[in-house]
Order: C-alpha cells, then sequence, then structure tokens
C-alpha cells in the first residue's frame, strides 16, 4: 500500500518549507512566483491532493458559496449561476444553487438552512425577501450580496440594473415612432424589478402627456402563461395597444404566443419591446428591439465581490448599478402622426378611416 504524500515530502522535493508549502497551499500569504510554481509542479507529479475537511477546520471556512435563484430553467438565472462560478471557482470556491420557484416563504427558509450550513457567503438572486430575515444572516456575520433587486433597508452589497432609465429609454423609442397606445407586460411588482420598470415606463409617459387606460397595464406576472393570457385580452379590445413593453423576455415570450394565436403580425400588427438577453432572441424574425443584460457578466461581479467580502471582512456596503445595451431589431414600426395629441394613426385607424369617408361620399 502506497504510503500517503504529506506537505513534508512536497517542501522537501520542492526544496522549499512546510511554511511555504501551507502557504501555497491555502494561498493565504505572499509566496514568490518561482517557489509558487515549484511547489504546484511537485504537487501535482506526485498526485497531491489538500485535505478539504482539514483545510475548512484549520481556516474556519467551508470553501462553499450559496446562490438562491428564482427559476433554475429560466436563462436569465442560469447565466447568473454560470457566472458567478466562474468567478468564485478561481478563487478555490465551490457554488451550492437552490431554487425558490419564486415563492418568498420558500425563499426565507433557504436564507436561514445556507446561514444554518455556515457557508462562506450568499447571493441572493430571487424574489423580495423579507428585509429582517436577510438582515438576521448579515448579523450573524455571513457575507450577502443580492443580484437583481434593490433593497434599501438591507445593508449590504448589490448588484442591479438601471431598471428604470432602460424602460424609459424603450418607451422613448416607441414615443419616437408615433406610438402612443403602449401597453407594458410587467413582472411581479412585489420585486424591485417590476416596480422600477413600470416606473421608467409611467415616467416616459407622463413627459409625454400621455394617459392610458388602466387595462394597458398588466397584472403582475411572474410566468409566460400569464403573459399570454393578458396579451390575449388586451389585443382583443376595440381601441388596442400598437405596441407593447415587455419587461424581461419571459412575458415576450408569453406575448410572441398570443400574438401569433391572434393572427398578428410583430411589426405589421403590432410593435413590441423588451428587456432580455441575445440567446432567446437570436432566432426570431423579426428581431425584437430590447435591452440586452449580460447577467453572465453580472453573476461575475457578483462573484468578485462576495470572494472580496470574504477576505477582507465587514466594509461599507457598496451599490453597483449595471447598464444594459439597446439592440434595435425591427419589431418596431414607424407609424403615421396623427393631426392631434391624442395618438398616432395605425394602420387599423387608417382602414377605419377611410371606410368612414368612403361612406360619407356615397
Amino acid at each position: 500500500m502506497a504510503c500517503e504524500v504529506t506537505i513534508k515530502d512536497i517542501a522537501k522535493a520542492a526544496g522549499v518549507s512546510v511554511a511555504t508549502v501551507s502557504r501555497v497551499i491555502n494561498d493565504n500569504y505572499p509566496v514568490s512566483k518561482e517557489a509558487r510554481e515549484r511547489v504546484q509542479q511537485v504537487m501535482q507529479e506526485l498526485h497531491y491532493r489538500p485535505n478539504a475537511i482539514a483545510q475548512s477546520l484549520r481556516s474556519n471556512r467551508s470553501n462553499m458559496i450559496g446562490l438562491i435563484v428564482a427559476d433554475l430553467s429560466n436563462q436569465f438565472f442560469m447565466k447568473v449561476a454560470k457566472g458567478l462560478e466562474k468567478s468564485v471557482a478561481a478563487k478555490g470556491y465551490n457554488l451550492v444553487v437552490a431554487s425558490s420557484d419564486g415563492r418568498p416563504e420558500k425563499e426565507r427558509k433557504l436564507i436561514r438552512a445556507m446561514n444554518d450550513k455556515r457557508l462562506d457567503a450568499l447571493c441572493i438572486a430571487s424574489v423580495d425577501s423579507e428585509a429582517d430575515t436577510i438582515n438576521d444572516v448579515i448579523r450573524s456575520g455571513m457575507p450577502i450580496v443580492l443580484v437583481d433587486r434593490v433593497m434599501n433597508d438591507v445593508n449590504t452589497s448589490q448588484v442591479c440594473w438601471n431598471d428604470e432609465q432602460s424602460a424609459e429609454q424603450l418607451t422613448k423609442l416607441l414615443l419616437a415612432n408615433n406610438h402612443r397606445r403602449i401597453a407594458v407586460v410587467n413582472v411581479t411588482l412585489s420585486h424591485s424589478v417590476g416596480r422600477n420598470r413600470l416606473a421608467g415606463f409611467k415616467k416616459a409617459m407622463q413627459e409625454a402627456q400621455i394617459s392610458l387606460p388602466k387595462s394597458y397595464i398588466s397584472p403582475s406576472n411572474f410566468s409566460a402563461e400569464d403573459a399570454y393570457r393578458y396579451v390575449l385580452r388586451v389585443m382583443k379590445q376595440k381601441s388596442r395597444p400598437t405596441a407593447l413593453l415587455c419587461c424581461n423576455n419571459v412575458m415576450a415570450e408569453g406575448a410572441l404566443r398570443a400574438i401569433g394565436e391572434l393572427g398578428l403580425k410583430i411589426y405589421d400588427d403590432v410593435s413590441l419591446v423588451a428587456f432580455g438577453s441575445q440567446d432567446w432572441n437570436k432566432y426570431l424574425m423579426p428581431k425584437i428591439t430590447s435591452i440586452e443584460m449580460d447577467s453572465c457578466d453580472m453573476g461575475e461581479r457578483a462573484g468578485s465581490i462576495m470572494v472580496d467580502m470574504i477576505n477582507s471582512g465587514p466594509k461599507i456596503a457598496a451599490k453597483m448599478i449595471l447598464s444594459g445595451r439597446l439592440m434595435e431589431g425591427g419589431s418596431v414600426k414607424k407609424l403615421v402622426a396623427s393631426l392631434s395629441d391624442a395618438g398616432a394613426l395605425s394602420e387599423q385607424d387608417i382602414d377605419e378611416l377611410r371606410a368612414f369617408l368612403d361612406a360619407q361620399e356615397q
């Protein structure tokens, strides 16, 4: 039976002290580049693997980081997880991922459970939890980073999008193309993303001095099915919207299904803009004009902040606000401006006007 390789064996073969080998393994003190490379080469040649349990006991760390997302089947959260794992794995941490399924009570239980497991840090990219639950964990000493959400009553680092400004930008793009009857297909208002994107939409409409019927603002949605049912209803109205603003790609998928079932076409019959990544959009014809949000990059940035918080201890919480990128597709039609400030004329409006004028001439 072969003897187990020890750090003394590594030190002897590399021609360095046991302390230097320990520093390389634990990465907790500076070591010269030459010594580090020599130790790592010997470790590889002798097939040495550090004892993870022993390392954890010595350092009082688990080398595990937790991530709670709302929905693992959602591309956005999958990419957050991918970026986060890439970032923390490079620093020697493993990622534990759990899904709350969009249920606040389940999220609260997961937060407490991960805290009880004494993970080194926790990232939350899910629905809005009670601030008290998160603050209790922060007080216990666990670093927490919130992703894709804003909680003003929680003193911890947050990585989020400029949701309000991006929604305002998309709305103004529709207004510039003479759309006045714009419906917003929103996500749940229990989440800061939904509240902020709706605020940006309303701000642009108010600046344009345009008021809309209540039916043009959807109830809180979380699934594509919710968006599908809403768009079916609103597009059957006599005075239907000429454009839809979908607050994420899941809402857009539901809206596209409804539009197709109604026998309507994007651009020809209704314009559509959305938030989302390029992945869901690249095979659509026409491509949807959207605010592209790189959630993988968001995860990487969150991971970097988390490792920094683990190594540096408590510090002043920072809020990192990321900007999405406007990607113009072929989903927005420029309408004919109306003679009044009431709105713009869609092809449906023009056809009805022509029919009326023809009837007057007879």
